[in-house]
C-alpha cells in the first residue's frame, strides 16, 4: 500500500484518540508511538513528530477549546484527578497495612472505608492504577510476579524487534496507561491486548517456519 495511506490512517486514529478525551489513552498513544519511532530510527521519529505537530494544528483549528480542556484535565484541581489521588493514597494505606500478600482480590471496595483518606469519591471500584491494584490485592509477591510476566513478554518480543515492533509499541503504551487506570482488569482491553500479542507470536512462528523450511 502507498505510504500516504498509512499516514492518513494514523491521522484518523490520532484525531479519534484526542477527541475521546481519554487522558491515559492519549498519553499512552503518544509515548508508545514515540518509543516505536525511536526504535525505527531518526527518520521515522522525524515523520512522527511532524505528524504530531500537524494533528495539534488541525485540532486547534477544528476545536479551539480542546487544548485548554486537555490542559485542564491534567490539573490536580480537576474533579477526576482529585478522586484518583484519593484512591491512590487510600491504596497506599492498604499496602502499608498488608504489604506481603495484600488484602485479597475483590476486597478493595469492601475495605475502602477502613483505609480511605478524606475526600469525595464517585467510584471506589479499584485504585485506577494497575500497579497499585496488583499491590493492593496480591501484595509484593503478586506484584513481582505481575512485573515478571510483562518483562518476559517484552523480552520475548525484543529478541525479534524487526517483526515485533508494533506489539512492543502497544505494550509500552499499555504500561504507561496502566499508571492511570486499571486496564488489565478491563475485559475489553485485556482481550484486545492479548489478541495483538497473539498475532505477534503467530507472525514470529510463521517467520521461523519459513526461515528453516
Amino acid at each position: 500500500m502507498p505510504k500516504w495511506f498509512y499516514f492518513l490512517f494514523l491521522m484518523i486514529i490520532a484525531l479519534a484518540l484526542l477527541f475521546s478525551y481519554a487522558r491515559s489513552a492519549i498519553l499512552a498513544g503518544v509515548v508508545g508511538a514515540i518509543s516505536g519511532s525511536l526504535f525505527r530510527g531518526r527518520k521515522t521519529f522525524f515523520y512522527l513528530m511532524t505528524l504530531i505537530i500537524v494533528v495539534i494544528l488541525a485540532v486547534s483549528v477544528l476545536e479551539p477549546q480542546l487544548p485548554k480542556r486537555i490542559k485542564y484535565a491534567f490539573s490536580p484541581k480537576h474533579q477526576s484527578n482529585s478522586v484518583r489521588l484519593g484512591l491512590w493514597q487510600t491504596s497506599w494505606n492498604m499496602i502499608k497495612d498488608k504489604p506481603i500478600l495484600g488484602i485479597g482480590p475483590g476486597n478493595f471496595s469492601r475495605l475502602f472505608e477502613k483505609y480511605k483518606v478524606p475526600g469525595e469519591y464517585d467510584t471506589i471500584a479499584h485504585p485506577h492504577n494497575d500497579y497499585l491494584n496488583v499491590l493492593v490485592n496480591s501484595g509484593i509477591i503478586g506484584f513481582l510476579a505481575y512485573l515478571y510476566l510483562w518483562f518476559s513478554f517484552l523480552k520475548f518480543f525484543l529478541k525479534n524487534l524487526s517483526i515485533s515492533l508494533p506489539v512492543i509499541t502497544v505494550l509500552i503504551g499499555f504500561f504507561v496507561a496502566s499508571f492511570f487506570q486499571c486496564y488489565y482488569t478491563d475485559q475489553e482491553v485485556a482481550m484486545l491486548l492479548f489478541f495483538i500479542m497473539g498475532l505477534g507470536m503467530a507472525q514470529l512462528r510463521i517467520e521461523q517456519k519459513e526461515k528453516y523450511a
